[in-house]
């Protein structure tokens, strides 16, 4: 709410994509609540850059409204939805192996860190991405574990959610399909995995087509011929290795060359200068702006964020990965693939650190648990890495504190320790008697 007063009421520009997508959708609504189609939807049905699951959503409340603009009970209402983020990341990290104590402080980092509090509260898409993300792992968890077709429908819905916020995220976020197919968790059979590829093919292939066939539905364009088409998809996408490196320039130039821009004198005109940056551009994506980088006021905002990851979530992240990469190695792949597929792609395209610092949150959601799982390997309070086995994998395991006490002082686990001033004042009552 703040962010909006300082943009009505001053020139200090913090969420300008958001108070566009306010705009769109009441003006969505309208049309609704006159007995009309919308054009904007008709315009950009068809348009994967547009987010059009969340206008569909925002026009939903102000129909509700009757089309009064409801600003402060609408980011109420999103912020809700919101909130939810926070709980699947906690039983992410549960289903990891971790305890209790790692899978509240994942839980708490979501919650309590700047980064995902801004992005998620101002009716931006990265809400809803982080939401849905948290789902999707969990499912894919649970598929991988009890390979219940339940839980692969509901990957498949969120990654067809995720798709219409962020396009190439779709196939990013597929490889934690990957993951979950080719590595499979301990104790799967050959002929299990049989049933995985047969149960999964089909309804990738149905998928698919419904998107096809939806595509040609609401989109005019498209639905006057296939050759029509196809003509138009294949003028969006690139024709060759060098063109889509020169889309990748043009568009870092872009981001490059505005305030908060950096390395705006970067060419990428070849394999080799795109492969021979892309190092570079992964460390200025995940760790700028840097204490020193004053600049206008998103900017500067993110220097805390930044600081608090450089210093104490980015080395328990390195502490976590080694931890859990000996005790669950395909829950490391379902979490690190996606990560380093998005650092990638975002090294490559973006030159700016305001938007850096926004796509960001999508690379620093997968590295909560890993953070989670350092944190409490340096407590010295683990007492669920009782063998080299996962222990969400072990009979009698049910998710919950008491539940996994129970299960880890049966395994021989050590007990949880007393606090010290317990101890200290059950001394003192003895010397007293």
């Amino acid at each position: 709410m703040v962010g909006w007063g300082m943009m009505y009421f001053t020139k200090i520009q913090l969420v300008v994509d958001a108070a566009y997508y306010d705009r769109v959708a009441a003006s969505v609504a309208n049309d609704w609540l006159a007995g009309r189609s919308s054009t904007w939807l008709e315009l950009n049905a068809g348009n994967s850059a547009q987010p059009v699951l969340l206008i569909i959503l925002l026009s939903s409340f102000y129909v509700l409204t009757l089309g009064v603009r409801a600003l402060p009970l609408l980011i109420g209402l999103y912020c809700l939805i919101t909130a939810w983020a926070p709980v699947w990341y906690y039983h992410v990290t549960l289903q990891l192996g971790a305890s209790h104590r790692a899978a509240l402080f994942a839980g708490r980092t979501v919650a309590f860190v700047p980064a995902f509090i801004f992005w998620s509260a101002a009716l931006y898409k990265e809400g809803l991405i982080l939401l849905l993300m948290g789902i999707l792992l969990y499912q894919a968890l649970q598929f991988q574990r009890s390979n219940n077709i339940a839980s692969l429908m509901v990957v498949l819905v969120c990654l067809s959610a995720i798709g219409s916020l962020r396009f190439y995220l779709f196939p990013l976020l597929g490889l934690v399909f990957c993951a979950v197919i080719l590595f499979p968790g301990r104790g799967i059979s050959g002929a299990m995995l049989a049933v995985r590829l047969g149960v999964m093919i089909p309804l990738l292939g149905m998928v698919a087509l419904i998107g096809v066939a939806a595509f040609l539905m609401v989109d005019d364009r498209a639905s006057s011929t296939f050759g029509e088409w196809k003509e138009a998809t294949q003028s969006q996408m690139p024709n060759s290795v060098e063109d889509a490196i020169r889309r990748i320039d043009l568009s870092r130039r872009d981001l490059a060359n505005s305030r908060s821009g950096y390395l705006p004198d970067v060419r990428l005109n070849s394999i080799k200068d795109t492969v021979t940056f892309l190092p570079k551009g992964i460390a200025y994506f995940l760790f700028l702006p840097l204490p020193w980088h004053i600049g206008d006021i998103r900017q500067n905002m993110a220097i805390p964020d930044t600081a608090l990851w450089l210093l104490v979530f980015y080395p328990l992240f390195l502490v976590g990965l080694l931890r859990l990469s000996l005790r669950d190695p395909s829950g490391v792949i379902l979490l690190l693939f996606p990560a380093l597929a998005m650092c990638c792609l975002y090294g490559l395209f973006i030159g700016n650190i305001g938007t850096a610092y926004r796509m960001r949150t999508q690379v620093w959601i997968l590295l909560v648990p890993f953070v989670a799982i350092g944190w409490e390997t340096l407590q010295g309070r683990n007492p669920f890495w009782v063998s080299n086995t996962r222990v969400a994998d072990q009979p009698g395991f049910v998710p919950g504190l008491e539940s996994t006490r129970r299960w880890a002082a049966r395994r021989g686990g050590r007990s949880q320790r007393k606090p010290r001033f317990t101890l200290r004042r059950r001394r003192e009552e003895g010397r007293q008697t």
